[in-house]
This record gives structure tokens, sequence and C-alpha cells, in this order.
């Protein structure tokens, strides 16, 4: 049981830090520590709900890593919606400010 819960939190820090990557190229306006904040985020959520639908359903023995995984990928998209359109809307706000 452990050792399936320690694989799962291996394989989602792989994830985590895959998405990481990716955001970090996409993205090149943030900050290195908030970066750091969403990626340990995203991985202590995603070993939250693998271990919460581990010890709930404990007969699945696979499907606890898609849990998992989806459930970090989850929050770095949510991240990158909420945080672009914030910026976005900064951003149209001082380009009106500054043709007033």
């Amino acid at each position: 049981f452990i050792l399936s819960l320690l694989n799962c939190y291996i394989f989602n820090i792989a994830i985590v830090l895959m998405f990481s990557f990716v955001i970090s190229s996409v993205t090149k306006e943030r900050a290195f520590l908030e970066e750091k904040k969403i990626t340990c985020i995203a991985w202590l959520l995603g070993c939250i709900a693998g271990t919460l639908w581990k010890i709930s359903y404990p007969a699945s023995p696979y499907l606890f890593y898609i849990i998992s995984s989806s459930c970090s990928i989850l929050t770095f998209f949510l991240y990158v919606f909420f945080t672009e359109n914030i910026v976005s809307i900064m951003r149209i706000v001082t380009n009106k400010e500054k043709k007033h």
C-alpha cells in the first residue's frame, strides 16, 4: 500500500515538473517564487487526491495515478487561465488609462 503511494507521488512529481517546464516556457512574465509555489501546490493537491482515492477505493490498482496526475494538471490549467486573464485585464486597464 505505502509503496504504491510512493510510486504515485514520484509519478505525480514527474508530471508536475513537466508541466512546470512547459508553463515557464510559455509564460515568461512569472516570477520564480510564484512558479515554485504553484508547482508545490499542484504536487500537494495531486498527492492528496491520489491518497484519498487509494484509501477510498483500494481495489482499483492504477486509477489513482490518473486521478492524482489529473488533479495536478487541472491545477496548472486553472492557474494559467486565471493569471493570464488577470494580466490581460491589467494590460487593457493600463492602456485605457494611458490613452485618457
